[in-house]
């Protein structure tokens, strides 16, 4: 420890525990190196370089001190405890309390900090204390946009956002559909190397050349289904999801009736 920084320590009154319930009874007269130099814990360039901020009043933003409070209107949070004030010339209080303030009663204050380490400056008083600041709270989840229910671009009663939201959902869907009809055989299972699937594959796949096709077309007496004209629905999102959960199932039974 340098000579004169012992020199300042020893010259210093350091008192465990003060009231400060009477603000500006008492304030710091010293200077704000003297007043740094009794923070050894704080490396030595942090020291010097607060210590030229608070003399030049470079601070990072102003607070509001009240009785069970420290809060800025920045970013950072701080903790209600003060500590290590300085008062007069050479006394410094480790713990200080300000139970006896009116709950309404607020005194603004300085805040100078520099990386981990916060200096706080009561302005009616410049009593040089140290306080804690809060770490940066984690910034809350982007909610996602909320699509309209599942319709066709084409539907009326759509606004231009609307239709815009379908648009994707329908390419969103003609994508998993070929993905899916990729993983099935081609015309029925007439495999022909290079070539893609085409969106009527699938159909020709259950369809075919196969008499288990049947099996589809006929209800459980063996007579054909008549087919039904069925009410437009406007299906939710999931719906496509069984939709394509469904078709990947018949393909697989296909595929295992083959085999």
């Amino acid at each position: 420890m340098p000579i004169a920084l012992a020199t300042t320590l020893v010259a210093a009154t350091l008192m465990p525990r003060c009231s400060w319930d009477r603000p500006g009874r008492n304030p710091y007269r010293g200077t704000p190196a003297a007043a740094m130099s009794r923070y050894p814990d704080i490396p030595e360039p942090q020291r010097r370089i607060l210590a030229e901020r608070i003399a030049r009043g470079q601070m990072d933003e102003m607070v509001d001190i009240s009785r069970d409070a420290v809060q800025g209107k920045g970013k950072h949070g701080y903790d209600s405890e003060i500590r290590d004030m300085h008062f007069a010339a050479r006394t410094v209080c480790g713990e200080v309390t300000r139970h006896k303030w009116a709950p309404e009663r607020l005194e603004p204050a300085a805040i100078y900090c520099e990386g981990e380490h916060c200096i706080i400056v009561p302005k009616i008083c410049n009593n040089i204390s140290r306080i804690t600041r809060k770490p940066l709270a984690a910034a809350p989840l982007a909610q996602k946009k909320k699509l309209p229910k599942l319709v066709t671009p084409g539907d009326p009663g759509l606004d231009e956002d609307m239709r815009d939201d379908a648009r994707e959902i329908e390419a969103d869907v003609t994508d998993a559909l070929a993905a899916l009809l990729d993983e099935a055989p081609v015309n029925g299972g007439n495999y022909q190397p290079g070539r893609h699937a085409e969106p009527g594959d699938l159909i020709g796949f259950i369809e075919g050349g196969d008499p288990d096709r049947d099996f589809f077309n006929n209800n459980s007496h063996g007579k054909p289904i008549t087919p039904i004209e069925p009410a437009v629905p406007v299906p939710e999102p999931s719906s496509w999801l069984m939709l394509l959960g469904g078709l990947g199932l018949l393909g697989a039974w296909r595929l295992r009736r083959q085999g």
